[in-house]
């Protein structure tokens, strides 16, 4: 099916209820079932797909829908219109197409679609051109709101970025969003369910304790049963509170990595014991610098906190992916 066409189509199924949508896929070859999938799930992520823009194709099949009492069944059910349709099995398979498809046929439609706090905390830790990349795809208002809301020195660097004019490749588009919505996709999950968030956490620190090969098997598992929580899981495996009893080793090779500034806003009203483990592990020099900044910001941004941490942990975690970061309690 053409590319308008399975549009259209898209459309006209929108615009009926669930079963007599379902009705029509039924015997559709599996292709013209994708290629409906994937407009329908652009259509969805996009926001389109108003009434007028419905009236055309519906009018085009009027004769197929005479007697039938049409409703709009909505983009959102399309999971339940796709196992009516195929079959549980065969929507689930379909369904992941259509995402992955809609996902390279525009990396930053869900980003533009996040709140502008969520895309904050999304780029705390990132670096300017990947902020630029972002503040790209939004417009003037919503970037307008999101620029107060990051870091002085990635505000800069965005802004260069946006006027430079260099514009990076569909491939480094495509992968940028793909990690940005990764970690969006683990923060919304952690902040919206507290009590999920701790089972996680159990979940975490068990797999921590295992070897590479049989943690990194059960993470595979997790992931096909629950993608989200997998992602949940392998971040809950090393918090900030977790600095306090990384071996000394592991530790100093992270902290060489953050710089006096973001160190100083790491440790902004942090527990004694992680200020101490911090302490004795970065040298003189460091820790005159990093007071020095301290001295400097009697008040820092809980937002700067927040990103500042997020960069050491960041550290640690890919360690952490490596089998190279240990903890003294595993010692």
């Amino acid at each position: 099916m053409v590319a308008g066409g399975a549009k259209k189509a898209a459309l006209l199924l929108m615009s009926l209820d669930a079963g007599s949508a379902a009705e029509l896929l039924r015997n559709a070859p599996r292709t013209v079932v994708s290629d409906i999938a994937v407009e329908m799930a652009h259509i969805e992520a996009a926001g389109h797909g108003s009434k007028a823009e419905r009236v055309e194709p519906a009018k085009e099949f009027f004769t197929l829908l005479r007697g039938r009492k049409a409703r709009a069944s909505g983009s959102s059910k399309l999971p339940a219109l796709l196992e009516r349709a195929v079959g549980s099995e065969q929507a689930d398979e379909i369904l992941k197409l259509a995402q992955a498809a809609v996902r390279q046929r525009d990396p930053f439609l869900e980003i533009r679609s996040a709140e502008i706090d969520d895309l904050a905390r999304m780029l705390q830790g990132e670096s300017g051109q990947v902020a630029a990349m972002v503040l790209s795809e939004l417009t003037a208002a919503e970037a307008g709101r999101l620029m107060p809301l990051l870091d002085e020195r990635v505000r800069s660097e965005a802004v260069r970025g946006m006027t430079s004019g260099e514009g990076a490749s569909p491939a480094v588009r495509t992968r940028v969003a793909a990690q940005l919505l990764e970690r969006m996709h683990v923060s919304t999950t952690i902040t919206a369910s507290p009590e999920q968030s701790q089972k996680l956490r159990k979940v975490a620190m068990l797999l921590r304790g295992l070897d590479a090969d049989t943690r990194d098997a059960l993470l595979t598992a997790i992931d096909s049963n629950d993608a989200d929580a997998g992602k949940g899981v392998r971040d809950l495996m090393v918090v900030w509170e977790d600095v306090a009893t990384v071996a000394d080793l592991s530790l100093q090779n992270i902290l060489r990595l953050i710089d006096a500034r973001n160190m100083a806003l790491a440790l902004h009203e942090a527990d004694a014991a992680i200020a101490e483990k911090i302490s004795a592990n970065i040298s003189e020099r460091a820790l005159a610098l990093v007071e020095e900044e301290t001295s400097l910001m009697p008040n820092p941004k809980a937002e700067d906190v927040t990103r500042a941490r997020d960069e050491v942990l960041k550290a640690m975690r890919e360690l952490n992916a490596t089998g190279q970061l240990e903890f003294e309690e595993e010692a």
